[in-house]
């Protein structure tokens, strides 16, 4: 049996934390699952637990992580928590060593380190964008290297109370989440995330807020193409809202040297445009020439770069280039 339960239906197998007992606060955060709340510092804690109800009359014994811990007998126990040492307790029938029920029990440290992933307890551990208005948006997060194996428990996104579903990736590094309000309205409120996600038994929860507006980046122009040596052409990104003229972009075009990035910051020369084409104005037979889009009323994130190179007055168009965030 998996020591990892978390989709055991808590009306049969819910065993209940009724107290702790030192330095720590309990609570379900969901099926199966405690979270002790310690303060940072804190050595020990003593948590209260029970198998559930319909088994009190009978004989128990007690598992941790799937080994038998004799010292642990009864209904109710009392377990010691070391620092952040949880663990996954199980009840058992000790007259037919039948499972009857768990908790995982995590810890999380209130002011603790938050090393689970990279960029800490800060706003960049949550990297979201959208491609449009539309309300589907994306997340992901990276784990430190020590951290690689840590679980993620929960997921949520709400705006104004109200839930808005995600999925998470097969990574479990990833979510995809969609808010059905109104793309044509005014936000008013904040889209807020929360990420639970632990590591050795150690919970840690990751925050963001946002409005749509502010992480909406188009995606890269498509169709960039030459018509002659010096003029470039492109479309709209496919993602991106029509009308045009309501969800309008703002292109800015970089010519740079030779085979430079288009992330380079020495460039020939740069503008920005609201047409979907250019005329690049060199002297030079070897450039290249970049382009990227931006929401024109928002001002917000530019999208990766498309180029072109141009080698002796002719012009290659190849894939993106993704060097610019």
């Amino acid at each position: 049996m998996s020591w990892f339960l978390l989709s055991v239906s808590m009306a049969t197998f819910l065993m209940v934390a009724t107290s702790s007992i030192g330095h720590g606060n309990t609570k379900f955060l969901m099926d199966n699952v405690l979270v002790l709340t310690v303060l940072h510092g804190s050595e020990t804690s003593r948590v209260l637990l029970t198998c559930e109800q319909v088994h009190q009359d009978q004989d128990v014994f007690w598992k941790k992580d799937g080994e038998i811990q004799p010292h642990l007998k009864g209904h109710q126990i009392n377990v010691e928590i070391w620092e952040v040492n949880g663990g996954n307790f199980s009840c058992h029938s000790s007259s037919s060593g039948q499972y009857l029920s768990h908790t995982l029990v995590l810890v999380q440290v209130q002011n603790g380190t938050m090393d689970i992933l990279e960029g800490g307890r800060y706003k960049d551990a949550l990297h979201c964008w959208a491609y449009n208005y539309n309300g589907s948006f994306h997340c992901k997060w990276t784990r430190t290297r020590s951290r690689s194996q840590a679980k993620v428990l929960m997921f949520k996104a709400h705006r104004h109370s109200e839930p808005l579903p995600c999925q998470l990736d097969s990574s479990t590094s990833e979510a995809n989440c969609l808010d059905m309000s109104c793309s044509y309205r005014e936000e008013q409120k904040h889209v807020h995330l929360s990420l639970y996600i632990f590591n050795a038994y150690k919970l840690e929860v990751y925050t963001k807020a946002f409005y749509l507006r502010d992480i909406v980046r188009p995606e890269a122009v498509p169709g960039l193409h030459s018509v002659g040596a010096k003029k470039f052409q492109w479309g709209y990104p496919e993602s991106w809202q029509r009308p045009c003229t309501f969800f309008g972009l703002t292109f800015q075009v970089k010519l740079v040297d030779g085979d430079d990035s288009c992330s380079t910051n020495s460039f020939i020369s740069t503008a920005e445009t609201d047409a979907s084409s250019y005329v690049a104005d060199v002297d030079v037979s070897d450039f290249g020439f970049c382009v990227r889009a931006q929401d024109k009323h928002t001002r917000g994130l530019w999208s990766h770069w498309s180029s072109c190179r141009v080698i002796g007055g002719k012009a290659h168009c190849g894939p993106h280039d993704h060097q610019v965030t």
